[in-house]
């Protein structure tokens, strides 16, 4: 019988199984780790963490007002919409972020500068540069690997667990829906402020779709969200909840210019622990649920005094409401809604392209934007979202266009 020790602890067998493969130094947009350690006071001293979504859930979220510091990419905006001496507010986080490849060939994310904070970035420098010499059919290959992608984070408190989260997903897939679910109810009669933490607050029902890709397991990645509902919440937020939420901002990592230079050219990537959670979000469109289903019933996530934990719902006197305002965190949302970069395509601006269409008005006034972030016309089939975009059609006959194809 062959000797098993001398056949797999020989160099031959070593040498057979080829080198390894250096790990790359892995690069972040956020810092969960000192964000779970600096908030231990909440989730039963397990501090928040980023949510963990799967791929066809259904999820009943609260979404939380949280102060914003200096380092907030829209805080000279924000700032103006509260009263000095009171804490300027957000609830909805967005960031620009490019992706480049590390020493294995894996995609990885760092910051736009640029697009979040109006400060230099070399990608988009360069991507400016090959615009402007040779243009983008010399440089096509080139200029794609500096397309930025937006994406959005939260706190939300999940009512399945009682849990305070971050959520973070991609504004193509989440932050587009919600907005443009926002604005149609809020044009009607009543409002929805979903960061109100009031009694007469909201609480965000929907679904998230299977994506087109697969993770290392083989498993479908959480994609495009649907069926976004608001459901009329009872009871508000505990104000000891929303006095000691965290400043999202101070969580972001941003790199400096040189670093992103080391970025570009591949000197950054060296030995390095981190590994990637695996999964890039895709679309796919899912059937609207036939009824509307309740909630969950919410478990505290900070425990109450005895005398609420006791008394029954009925008989409780009146709350105090927490410190934050409706109209504090209805000025957030508004803001949010009129500064956006990505603005969906309304059924009146579709109607007006239409109209302009028929009586012969340049194409380039009746244009839509990209709504990855990217070129129109440009930029077909280079992204994630070109899989399930709604101006694909559009995009294409755009791209064949100036291809002269």
């Amino acid at each position: 019988m062959t000797n098993l020790t001398n056949v797999f602890g020989s160099n031959e067998y070593k040498n057979a199984a080829g080198p390894k493969t250096a790990k790359s130094k892995y690069l972040n947009l956020f810092d969960y780790p000192r964000l779970k350690n600096e908030t231990k006071m909440f989730n039963g001293g397990e501090g928040i963490e980023k949510f963990k979504f799967e791929a066809d859930g259904e999820y009943f979220f609260d979404f939380l007002p949280f102060p914003i510091t200096e380092g907030h990419p829209k805080y000279p905006t924000l700032r103006a919409l509260f009263p000095q001496g009171e804490p300027a507010l957000d609830w909805w986080m967005s960031i620009w972020f490019h992706k480049v490849k590390d020493a294995n060939g894996m995609d990885q994310k760092y910051m736009c500068p640029s697009k979040t904070f109006g400060r230099p970035c070399p990608a988009c420098e360069e991507k400016n540069r090959l615009f402007n010499n040779g243009g983008y059919e010399q440089n096509k290959d080139a200029i794609r690997k500096f397309n930025d992608t937006q994406r959005d984070f939260f706190l939300v408190r999940n009512r399945a667990d009682g849990k305070i989260y971050v959520m973070e997903y991609a504004n193509f897939f989440f932050g587009q829906e919600l907005k443009k679910k926002l604005e149609r109810v809020n044009g009607s009669d009543g409002q929805v402020i979903l960061p109100n933490p009031a009694a007469n607050g909201h609480t965000l029902h929907f679904f998230v779709d299977p994506g087109t890709m697969k993770d290392k397991k083989g498993n479908p990645t959480p994609g495009r969200t649907s069926d976004l509902e608001f459901i009329p919440r009872a009871e508000p937020i505990e104000e000891e909840i929303i006095k000691n939420l965290p400043t999202l901002d101070s969580y972001l990592i941003e790199y400096s210019y040189d670093d992103i230079v080391s970025f570009l050219d591949g000197t950054y990537f060296v030995s390095g622990e981190d590994e990637d959670d695996g999964y890039t979000e895709t679309p796919r469109d899912r059937p609207a649920p036939t009824q509307a289903p309740t909630p969950p019933p919410v478990q505290q996530a900070v425990p109450p005094t005895p005398s609420v934990q006791q008394t029954p719902a009925v008989q409780q006197p009146a709350v105090q409401q927490p410190a934050v305002s409706v109209g504090a965190t209805g000025a957030a949302q508004q803001n949010f809604q009129q500064s956006a970069v990505e603005q969906p395509v309304s059924r009146e601006e579709r109607r007006r392209q239409r109209q302009a269409q028929r009586e012969g008005t340049s194409q380039a006034s009746v244009e839509p934007q990209c709504p990855a972030g990217g070129s129109f016309g440009y930029d077909n089939d280079t992204m994630d979202e070109c899989d399930n975009c709604a101006i694909y059609d559009a995009c294409l006959a755009k791209y064949n266009e100036v291809s002269n194809l």
